[in-house]
């Protein structure tokens, strides 16, 4: 268990929820459901405090496939810390996925609620990216087009470059630089 700091201080249910949770189980999961064509993500808490390993982010799946994926990463952390740039076997079902790291700039609008968590404090965090039914991943070039606005790219700097241009104005981030 890595002991960064006290943990936060409550303020509602919702935090109060997500402390119970990291206690019980290692780490806590977020969903931020689709909207209006925007896809939906779900992220972890708690990961490096319980197991120094990295916060996971996932986009595009449902809600249920999501949680099911972050709660295998989780166990996977348990044993030992989740590695980027390596393809993670068997996490989502029957297929692998690749963990990228996500860049400090995107920590705010896609994982908000872990930076309470670490009360601002740096901590380290991976996107969780999924292939097409064909086993291609976002930055192949024949990546399944119609899969593509479900993944933003959060190893990459700019919004254009990261497909992260719709989903920062959905969070009333506009275009970020």
């Amino acid at each position: 268990m890595i002991d960064l700091l006290p943990a936060p201080e409550p303020r509602d249910s919702a935090e109060r929820c997500v402390l119970a949770d990291v206690a019980k189980y290692g780490l806590h999961v977020v969903h931020v459901p689709p909207a209006d064509g925007i896809p939906g993500w779900s992220f972890s808490i708690g990961l490096y405090r319980s197991y120094g390993s990295p916060e996971v982010v996932v986009f595009g799946l449902p809600q249920r496939v999501a949680h099911e994926v972050l709660n295998e990463l989780g166990a996977r952390a348990a044993s030992a810390p989740l590695l980027a740039d390596e393809l993670h076997d068997g996490v989502i079902e029957g297929f692998g996925c690749v963990l990228r790291p996500v860049l400090p700039k995107w920590y705010a609008p896609f994982l908000g609620m872990a930076g309470w968590y670490y009360q601002r404090r740096a901590f380290p965090a991976l996107q969780c990216l999924w292939p097409d039914a064909r086993g291609r991943y976002p930055w192949d070039s024949e990546f399944s087009p119609e899969l593509r606005p479900a993944q933003p790219l959060l190893h990459l700097e700019s919004p254009r470059e990261a497909n992260a241009e719709e989903l920062l104005r959905s969070v009333g981030g506009g275009p970020a630089s």
